[in-house]
């Protein structure tokens, strides 16, 4: 009986170590795949990346690159932008561009038929030279003309991803500065860009 209780005992222990064993691998294994998750978003520069919120008004802060959000429309009450915002589909009916020499900027302006400029997503990268722009609820006008040559501008891209989801793409021909602002009424995004 005794050698039985011993080989139970000795079984336990080792159940228990293999256990110990499995459990500090799991861990360990867990820890470094955490790890490598955040050592990949610190390289991406995730974590230093400020979200901005898109201004309403020129504040002539320039920004190198950046991460910046309209959460809603924002034309009328509170009510009404909301509504006008997610129940109606919003179109981006031009895009218009002036180079001031003399201030030493290039203007964007990207106009919408409705009150307000729809919630959006822009990221800015100086590294790509380009700003990545999405609209939510926004298609764009079959009629849209093209941009034609920028001062800073080397091309413009439009990927409506679905019916209320539009993606734009501009690429810049070097790295530049950046301001977003919008205006209402009717509603327009302006990006001014400078060396």
């Amino acid at each position: 009986m005794a050698t039985k209780t011993k080989k139970t005992a000795r079984t336990t222990i080792i159940v228990l170590i293999l256990n110990l064993v499995i459990s500090v691998t799991f861990y360990i294994v867990g820890v470094g795949f955490a790890f490598a998750k955040e050592k990949d978003a610190r390289a991406q520069g995730i974590f230093e990346e400020k979200i901005r919120k898109i201004s309403p008004v020129k504040r002539s802060v320039y920004l190198t690159e950046g991460i910046f959000i309209k959460t809603m429309a924002s034309a009328g009450s509170a009510k009404d932008a909301t509504s006008e915002s997610s129940a109606s589909n919003v179109s981006m009916n031009s895009i218009r561009h002036l180079y001031k020499a003399k201030e030493g900027f290039e203007r964007i302006v990207f106009d919408f038929n409705g009150r307000a400029v729809p919630k959006m997503y822009a990221y800015v990268s100086n590294e790509d030279k380009k700003l990545y722009l999405d609209f939510f609820n926004t298609s764009v006008n079959s009629n849209i003309a093209s941009l034609g040559k920028g001062h800073f501008v080397k091309n413009l891209l439009f990927y409506p991803i679905e019916d209320d989801l539009l993606s734009v793409e501009v690429e810049f021909k070097r790295s530049l500065n950046f301001e977003i602002f919008y205006l209402d009424n009717p509603g327009r995004l302006v990006v001014d860009v400078k060396i």
